[in-house]
Parts: C-alpha cells; sequence; structure tokens
C-alpha cells in the first residue's frame, strides 16, 4: 500500500492490484493450457518381427496425441535391454530414484521408457533378452500406455483456483480528512465499485495481524505476512492491505493516527 497524498489535514493511501490483475491473467492462460495442451496418453511400442535367426526388423514407438517418433533397425544389430537408475535431488536434499530402459544395439543404446517401477520395467528387459536369446521366437510386441490426464488436470485445476484469488483483488483507495471529519475506501474489482465512507470518530483501531507465518526448513528462515485493517467502534473491520512489509504498515499506522488525533 502506498501513500499518494500527505498533508497535515489529509492522507491517502492506494492499494494497486492492476499487477495482481495481470500475474493472475497470465496465470489462467497456462491452467487452461496445461490440461489443454498436456494431458493425454502416450504409448511407447517396442517390436521385432524375425524373417530367419538372424533377419528381421524391430521398430521403437512413441506416440502422443502431437507426434509420433520412431526408429526401425535390423535384428541382427538387437543385442538386448537393460534397466538403468537415474537419481536426483530435491530443493531438500531428499533422492529421487526413477528407472529407464534401453534398447542395446550394435551402435547405441536407444532410450525406450522410464518409471519410478522398477520391477515392472524388470519384467519388460527380461523379455526383451529372451527374445534375443531364443531364435526360434517369431516376433515380440511390448506396448506401454501411460496418461497424464489426471495429474494434468489438477495442476490446471490448482492453478486456477490461484489466478481467481489474483484475478478477484480489489483496487483500494483509502483517504482520511481532518478538515471534514470523514474517510472513505473506495473498492473496485469484479464485484464492481463499492465506496464505504465514515466519520474518523467511528474508528476505535488500526490494527497490524500478523496473517501468515512460513518457515523455509532449509535454511531455518521465516517469511511473515501481515494483515492491515481499521476497526470500526461496531467491531466491523475493514481491510486496507496484507504483505511482509512491516515497517511500512507502521508508518501507515502513525500516519493514519496523526490524522485522526
Amino acid at each position: 500500500m502506498n501513500i499518494i497524498e500527505q498533508t497535515s489535514n489529509k492522507l491517502t493511501l492506494h492499494n494497486p492490484a492492476l499487477g495482481a490483475w495481470i500475474f493472475g491473467s497470465v496465470i489462467a492462460s497456462v491452467a487452461i493450457f496445461i490440461p489443454l495442451f498436456c494431458a493425454g496418453k502416450t504409448i511407447h511400442i517396442f517390436s521385432c518381427d524375425r524373417a530367419s535367426a538372424n533377419e528381421g526388423v524391430c521398430e521403437i514407438q512413441e506416440i502422443n496425441r502431437w507426434r509420433k517418433e520412431q526408429k526401425i533397425f535390423r535384428l541382427d544389430e538387437l543385442k538386448g535391454a537393460n534397466v538403468e537408475s537415474h537419481i536426483t535431488y530435491d530443493k531438500k536434499g531428499q533422492e529421487n530414484i526413477t528407472y529407464r530402459v534401453y534398447i542395446l544395439t550394435a551402435s547405441e543404446n536407444i532410450y525406450f521408457i522410464g518409471n519410478g517401477e522398477r520391477n515392472y520395467l524388470d519384467n519388460l528387459t527380461n523379455q526383451i533378452n529372451e527374445f534375443v536369446n531364443n531364435s526360434t521366437e517369431p516376433s515380440l510386441k511390448i506396448i506401454t500406455i501411460s496418461d497424464n490426464s489426471l495429474v494434468m488436470y489438477i495442476i490446471g485445476a490448482v492453478l486456477g483456483v490461484f489466478s481467481l484469488a489474483l484475478v478477484s483483488a480489489d483496487d483500494i483507495i483509502c483517504s482520511f480528512d481532518k478538515s471534514s471529519g470523514i474517510f472513505y475506501i473506495k473498492k473496485q474489482g469484479m464485484r464492481g465499485k463499492r465506496l464505504k465512507s465514515e466519520r474518523n470518530t467511528t474508528i476505535s483501531d488500526i490494527r497490524i495481524e500478523e496473517s501468515n507465518r512460513l518457515q523455509n526448513k532449509q535454511t531455518g528462515k521465516i517469511h511473515i505476512t501481515y494483515k492491515l485493517s481499521l476497526v470500526l467502534k461496531s467491531g466491523e473491520s475493514l481491510f486496507l492491505d496484507s504483505g511482509s512489509n512491516i515497517e511500512n504498515y507502521q508508518k501507515i499506522e502513525n500516519n493514519i493516527r496523526q490524522i485522526l488525533k
């Protein structure tokens, strides 16, 4: 909240919402984009057809709603398959392991599929290796289907709720006039324009309250969010702003008290 006018008799504060509206609109677009363009099934296919003991064709395919990728090579190039571990660490330093199946050929190792289910991937590699070692097997076809739709729609829904909170924020102007003894709060947003006007004498308190406290588990640093509001003698609380700049709120509180004297 910013001071836009300050004299000995008047104080006007502004809590702009334009930045929140713009950011909320961007997040809303992302919330629509993710489930619309990223959700869906991905099909991985590995197939081999054996014409004779060492002759035939193998093919690796990855198919989703946007593309189809394939790689074809001769059966005599196929050497087998193996599972490799891929380790990553999150911000807390915790280890995450995923597993990847690679098709082994005479010239390169080709990525086929990956996830966190080691037993399932071991079973796939065993099928491929058994086919390589058994020259009497006429064909092999492995099909795996992964569907991320539920995850993408959940992400989209969470972002949608967040964007709605941003775009529904009010642009607030609050003005105190010592000469007239009147103050007003003007709000404008999705719910239209609203004006609250009262006499200065109806204000019983200017309150700075802690509204949220979060601690970074990695650094131990605590982030506190505060809420600035006016409290009327009727008990009604009039919200002005929220944020982490306690010094700015204390300055605004002192300025309001000077006008109300």
